[in-house]
């Protein structure tokens, strides 16, 4: 049996590949100026609603367009549609400023040229001009492969855009979050059940529109999920919650039940009925969805401000809630499913509630009479300060500044105990263990200190052995509070 494009040397004991030619490849193909994504061997689910296949019409230059009909075709196998797309988009403009300068039908591609379209991107954003120069680079490095003739083989350095890393914070607040839950319940939509399985999750919005029906899996520990990750294309396991599981369940049911409907047999559980058909909802679609039902439901922020939900900020959220709860960046990670922790490192941000913690340890934090250090979190769980009914929209700080106006405030602190509960001493007693205070308190502490210690002294002197104890104990807790409050050691 021949095997096509295969050779087999008799000098060396291994299997070497030869390139069949691109002419006896793609005859028929390339005599076209318009190509079907599908033609090209790409699924329907890997392409995009707005862009189903490839446009040549448009370029002028007839060797323009024969060389970038090849560069297409040899790089239909190592990148996605999309980028085929961006190649196409660069090729256009190429042949627009080629024109302009008068070398619209010159043979190859001259530095004048590069030049000019490089040029051409001075008013786009930084983000675009990245994207459009890395395109050109990547074209013009294929093309000295394929032997396609050009000036240069890489992009000069002077004219390559340096890509900007901004860290920019999508992720949905607590209380935003808070709201999307409550307005998605019950989910009785196909847009609610996505809504609240994002924001557990954490997909890629293709990740999860393209969930099959066999994603589920029940273990002796709990529920799984498993997905295909659309960066490398490997599927990818992850625990979730019952209540995730059962949303992922109902869906399947829907699925089944419009794919019946439609007498078809549709793996995909995010599935619409399209002129008689059961199609994959496209993430355009979903986008303006989700427009749509935030401006409907009139979801704001804490600041009162509309809401704009896209798919990629549940990712954000997700790993930014991730983070913040503690979980390793290992672990998030591996969850999310990047391939190195650099993306990773963009959830630990500025609102980490690791970092909130640390700063409130070193300036906004309490201590009881034994130099203790409470955070807000302890203070919150010993203080009750949650109203059920209330109070289970606010924030952490919110929470502390309500506690902080309302509690049994003291001249040099506050009390612990719960706002209801009747406390057994009469004064701001210094050797009560409920007693919590702070650096702002530090001069009256300091007053009393001295204070404390001049009426054990005359106490002392007098034998009023039970007032002179009871302020002896005074000094001893206001040198612990002081020392802790100024920097010194206490007890963490």
């Amino acid at each position: 049996m021949l095997l096509t494009g295969l050779q087999f040397p008799m000098q060396k004991n291994k299997l070497s590949l030869v390139k069949p030619s691109f002419e006896s490849s793609s005859d028929v193909l390339f005599e076209k100026d318009k190509w079907e994504l599908t033609a090209l061997g790409y699924s329907d689910q890997a392409i995009s609603s707005s862009s189903r296949s490839l446009n040549f019409e448009q370029i002028k230059n007839s060797w323009l367009k024969a060389s970038g009909k090849k560069l297409l075709w040899n790089k239909r196998h190592n990148c996605s549609a999309n980028t085929l797309v961006a190649y196409l988009r660069v090729l256009r403009a190429i042949d627009r400023v080629a024109y302009h300068e008068g070398e619209g039908d010159e043979q190859g591609l001259s530095m004048n040229v590069i030049r000019a379209y490089v040029d051409s991107l001075s008013n786009l954003s930084n983000s675009t001009k990245f994207v459009s120069t890395s395109t050109l680079n990547e074209m013009l490095a294929s093309w000295a492969e394929y032997g396609t003739p050009a000036e240069v083989e890489r992009l000069p350095s002077h004219l390559r855009v340096r890509q900007e890393r901004k860290i920019s914070v999508k992720a949905l607040s607590p209380y935003v979050q808070s709201k999307l839950e409550s307005l998605c319940t019950p989910a009785d939509t196909y847009l609610k059940r996505y809504i609240l399985i994002a924001m557990e999750i954490g997909p890629r919005g293709n990740e999860l529109l393209h969930l099959k029906r066999d994603c589920l899996a029940r273990h002796s520990d709990g529920w799984t999920l498993a997905r295909n990750n659309s960066k490398n294309g490997k599927f990818q396991v992850i625990p979730i919650s019952d209540k995730a599981a059962s949303l992922v369940s109902a869906q399947i049911a829907e699925s089944k039940t419009l794919a019946g409907q439609c007498n078809e047999n549709s793996d995909y559980i995010f599935i619409h009925k399209y002129e008689g058909q059961a199609k994959v909802y496209s993430l355009r679609n979903i986008n303006i969805q989700l427009s749509r039902f935030c401006a409907k439901s009139e979801i704001t922020d804490e600041l009162g401000k509309p809401v704009h939900l896209s798919t990629h900020m549940f990712r954000h959220t997700v790993g930014t809630n991730l983070i913040n709860n503690g979980v390793t960046e290992y672990y998030v990670q591996k969850f999310l499913g990047h391939s190195t922790p650099m993306m990773t490192n963009h959830y630990a941000h500025i609102n980490d509630k690791s970092m909130r913690k640390a700063l409130s340890k070193a300036n906004g934090s309490m201590c009881d009479i034994k130099g203790k250090i409470y955070d807000l979190q302890e203070l919150a769980k010993q203080s009750e300060w949650i109203d059920a009914n209330h109070d289970s929209e606010l924030s952490l700080d919110a929470k502390w500044l309500r506690k902080k106006l309302s509690a049994h405030a003291l001249p040099n602190g506050i009390c612990s105990l719960p706002i209801h509960q009747e406390c057994s001493h009469a004064n701001a007693c210094l050797t009560c263990a409920s007693f919590r205070t702070s650096q702002e308190h530090l001069p009256a502490l300091t007053t009393q200190r001295d204070r404390a210690d001049k009426l054990k002294t005359e106490a002392t002197s007098k034998g009023l052995t039970r007032q002179a104890e009871l302020n002896r104990k005074t000094v001893e807790n206001l040198n612990i509070i002081i020392r802790t409050l100024s920097g010194g050691c206490g007890h963490a």
